[in-house]
């Protein structure tokens, strides 16, 4: 038996965030601080919940400003501090709410991202960070899309594309992308000021990786056609912690925690943030 939690977090926006929390019935050991991917949202996490939560993990996650039941224009962003914000907003509850349980953040593709990005200034606190197929290379963007891109953000910064994502890549189960395709919170849409923050922001963390020096753990799929896997390799060689663990899983597509192999994703995260209380 696990306890739900839904609530509105005061963050970077006028309107507040939404957030939830799962945890155990007894008393939790540790607490993982979860910052979703683009398009998705923290309620999208249900293998994760279930298995660390039982196993005395609390979950804390919010739905990113545009996305799931956070307010905003889809996908709409009006510069990436916004999102190290609400971040550390979600950080600053979980330290109210859980003053004497060790915690970690978590961020999968765009949220590891994120993640990484609110690490280079914000680490006191936190006993660890995972970055699950964080979003530091992209992925065939040409000089010439990066120079429209950058063209546009000048004029419509707030114009919305379709990024036309493919919701095969996501996982390897045919059952998790017709889930992902079917979800009414998901949504395929970015701003011209989101994809050029995006552009912008994995370079200054490549740029500012020795900053970051509390435990790490990164993973990323072999296989992942949407994010890849070199900037997670460069990140682990770049980064100043001397307790960098770097993950390859073969075959493995983007949400390692929605594919075939996540009973072993989720036990090896597990294993991990145990040696770390």
């Amino acid at each position: 038996m696990m306890r739900h939690v839904t609530g509105e977090l005061a963050a970077s926006h006028a309107a507040p965030l939404f957030y939830q929390s799962w945890r155990p019935e007894d008393e939790p050991r540790a607490v993982l601080i979860l910052i979703h991917g683009f398009g998705e949202h923290g309620g999208r996490y249900n293998y994760l919940v279930d298995y660390l939560v039982p196993r005395g993990v609390a979950v804390y996650a919010l739905d990113l400003y545009g996305h799931g039941c956070s307010p905003g224009k889809r996908g709409g962003l009006s510069e990436w501090e916004q999102y190290v914000q609400d971040a550390d907003a979600l950080v600053n509850l979980v330290k109210r709410e859980e003053p004497n349980l060790p915690r970690f953040i978590m961020g999968h593709s765009m949220g590891g991202l994120i993640v990484a990005s609110y690490l280079l200034d914000h680490q006191a606190g936190l006993n660890g960070a995972v970055l699950s197929a964080p979003l530091l290379e992209e992925a065939n963007v040409s000089p010439l899309i990066k120079t429209a891109m950058k063209l546009l953000n000048r004029v419509t910064p707030g114009l919305s594309l379709s990024t036309s994502l493919d919701a095969g890549a996501i996982s390897r189960e045919p059952a998790e992308v017709l889930r992902y395709q079917q979800d009414s919170l998901n949504h395929d849409k970015a701003s011209v000021r989101l994809g050029n923050e995006m552009l912008r922001m994995a370079p200054e963390v490549h740029r500012r990786a020795g900053k970051i020096v509390l435990p790490l753990l990164i993973y990323h799929g072999e296989g992942d056609q949407l994010v890849p896997i070199s900037g997670s390799r460069r990140l682990a060689d770049e980064v100043g912690s001397t307790d960098c663990t770097f993950v390859a899983y073969p075959g493995g597509y983007h949400e390692l925690h929605n594919d075939l192999d996540r009973a072993t994703v989720l036990a090896d995260l597990y294993e991990w943030l145990e040696r770390h209380l």
